[in-house]
C-alpha cells in the first residue's frame, strides 16, 4: 500500500529536521574528515544535545506553521513574521533562542524585524540591494522550502512562483530562486505521482538504448575536442 499524502508530507517535514540533526555534528568539516554518520550525536559546533535541529529545521517548521495557520494557503507576511519570531525569541527552535543563523538569513531578518511587514516590497527592495550578490547565494532558503511544494502541489505553476517569492525573503540571488523553484517542482511531482512515472520511463529508455547513448556521447565529445 503506497504512503498517503499526509504520510508523505509529514515525512518531508520531519526528514528535514532529522537530516539537519544528523548533519549538525559534522558541520564545517571536510568530506572524509569524520567517520560515517550512523546515528544522532552531540552537535559539537554549537554545543547542543544529540537530536537538535538548527536553522534548517526551525525555519521549515516556521514556514509550515504559517501555512497551517492560514488554512493551507501561503501567507507571505505571516511566514516572515514567524521567521522573525524564531530569530528573536527562539520560537520553533530546540531551545529558547535561535542558533546557527547564516549570515544572509541574519542580515535579512534584521531588516524585517526593524522595518516590519506593512510595506513588503519596500523592505524587500532593501534586502535585494544588500543580498542580491553572488557572495550571498547560500542554501538558506532552499533548506526550508519544502512546505511550499507540500501545500501547493496541485498547482505547480503557483508553487513555482511562491517558491521564488519565499526565497527572496532572505536569499534573492537568482541561483537561490531557481534552486527553490526546481526543488519545489520535484516535491509537486512526487505528491502527484508524476515523478515516479518520469524516472521509470527515463530508466527504461536509457538502459534500452545505452549503446546508442554511449556512441552519441563519444561523438559529441570528439567534435568539441577538435
Amino acid at each position: 500500500m503506497p504512503p498517503s499524502l499526509t504520510s508523505r508530507a509529514l515525512g518531508s517535514i520531519w526528514g528535514v529536521c532529522v537530516g539537519d540533526a544528523l548533519g549538525g555534528p559534522v558541520q564545517f568539516m571536510d568530506p572524509g574528515a569524520f567517520e560515517p554518520i550512523t546515528g544522532l550525536e552531540y552537535v559539537q559546533p554549537f554545543q547542543q544535545p544529540a537530536g537538535s535541529y538548527s536553522d534548517d529545521g526551525s525555519m521549515t517548521l516556521a514556514l509550515a506553521q504559517s501555512i497551517i495557520d492560514s488554512h493551507g494557503q501561503y501567507n507571505h507576511a505571516l511566514s516572515i513574521q514567524y521567521f522573525v519570531d524564531w530569530f528573536t525569541t527562539g520560537r520553533f527552535s530546540t531551545i529558547d533562542r535561535a542558533w546557527d543563523v547564516g549570515a544572509s538569513t541574519r542580515s535579512a531578518l534584521q531588516s524585517w524585524r526593524k522595518r516590519g511587514t506593512s510595506d513588503l516590497q519596500r523592505v524587500q527592495d532593501v534586502i535585494n540591494q544588500k543580498l542580491d550578490v553572488e557572495q550571498s547565494s547560500g542554501n538558506g532558503s532552499l533548506m526550508r522550502i519544502a512546505p511550499i511544494g507540500l501545500a501547493l502541489w496541485r498547482d505547480p505553476g503557483e508553487a513555482r512562483r511562491v517558491a521564488r517569492e519565499q526565497s527572496r525573503v532572505t536569499h534573492p540571488v537568482l541561483g537561490c530562486l531557481e534552486a527553490c523553484e526546481v526543488y519545489t517542482l520535484l516535491i509537486c511531482g512526487v505528491l502527484s505521482g508524476m515523478l515516479f512515472s518520469f524516472f521509470f520511463w527515463f530508466d527504461f529508455v536509457f538502459f534500452a538504448f545505452y549503446p546508442l547513448v554511449l556512441v552519441w556521447g563519444f561523438h559529441v565529445c570528439l567534435r568539441f575536442s577538435l
